[in-house]
C-alpha cells in the first residue's frame, strides 16, 4: 500500500475517528481492515495497530457506509482487504479471520463479490 504523506487533514481519504481518550485520530482510509464492536465503543484495525473509539459500530457504519461491509453484528469489514469468503468467515489478506453471521452469509458473499 502507498504510504506516501497525507495531502492534510482535509484531505478526502482521510477519516477522522474520536479517541477514547478524547483525541482526534486521522487515518487513511485505505488503511482501515476492520472495525470491531467492543461495547458502546468500537475498535478500529489497520494493518499497522488499532485505535479505540468512543463511536458506537452503528455510528460509524452510518458515517462511513461507502466504504464498509457490515459482515456480522459486531464487524465491518474494508472490501479492499478481503481475500477469500468461505463459509461463514472472511479472511483478509494478511491472514486475520472475520466471522460472517449465519443469516447474512449470502448476502454478504453477494454484495463483497460485486465490490471486489
Amino acid at each position: 500500500r502507498d504510504r506516501s504523506p497525507s495531502r492534510g487533514l482535509g484531505d478526502v481519504y482521510k477519516r477522522q475517528v474520536n479517541g477514547v481518550d478524547r483525541s482526534l485520530v486521522f487515518l487513511d482510509r485505505s488503511w482501515i481492515a476492520y472495525v470491531e464492536s467492543s461495547g458502546s465503543h468500537c475498535v478500529i484495525y489497520t494493518i499497522d495497530g488499532s485505535f479505540e473509539s468512543v463511536q458506537s459500530l452503528k455510528v460509524f457504519e452510518r458515517r462511513y457506509r461507502d466504504m464498509f461491509v457490515r459482515c456480522h453484528e459486531n464487524y465491518l469489514v474494508n472490501p479492499e482487504y478481503v481475500s477469500r469468503i468461505s463459509r461463514y468467515r472472511i479472511e483478509l489478506t494478511y491472514g486475520k479471520v472475520i466471522p460472517i453471521s449465519e443469516k447474512n452469509y449470502t448476502a454478504v458473499k453477494t454484495k463483497l463479490s460485486h465490490i471486489t
